[in-house]
């Protein structure tokens, strides 16, 4: 007996290609709940402004491109990657990226201060990170920092 493995109709994959649905899952539900930059597509903007994501599938994992907030220093880029590790811990996907400080605005993170901010949301390594999901996501909480009342008519 041979099992086919395919695609959803709506995703161009290559045909020897294969991405498990739980991965196919993650992206839906990203997609979702994000809406794309209007400057730059291949990112997600997440929580009314409040993060922009780069989130790629590459097989069975997801690989973070990029994450960054436009308000730095007030904690929106951790509630963020708090909200991304936790779709990926209910979808039970790995996590992985390549760490290295990008931008010239200040507050700028070194990249020994990024590895221990992603140390912190459950990411191993050095320079390059993984993050495995974890079977508790009662855990990790998912909610936005208190914004500014500039911010408190975005949609979060």
């Amino acid at each position: 007996m041979e099992i086919s493995l395919q695609q959803p109709e709506s995703i161009f994959l290559p045909e020897d290609y294969y991405t498990p649905n739980n991965v196919l899952n993650f992206m839906a539900e990203y997609h979702n709940n994000t809406i794309p930059n209007p400057a730059d597509y291949s990112e997600r903007i997440w929580g009314g402004m409040r993060c922009i994501f780069d989130c790629q599938c590459d097989g069975d994992v997801i690989l973070i491109e990029s994450i960054r907030s436009v308000f730095r220093g007030k904690g929106f880029g951790s509630a963020g990657l708090k909200w991304l590790c936790r779709l990926a811990d209910i979808h039970e996907v790995v996590l992985e990226l390549a760490v290295y400080p990008f931008g010239s605005t200040k507050p700028r993170l070194s990249k020994e201060q990024l590895i221990a901010w992603y140390r912190r949301h459950g990411f191993t390594g050095n320079g390059r990170m993984t993050r495995f999901p974890s079977l508790n996501t009662e855990a990790i909480p998912c909610q936005l920092p208190e914004s500014s009342p500039l911010l408190s008519h975005l949609d979060t």
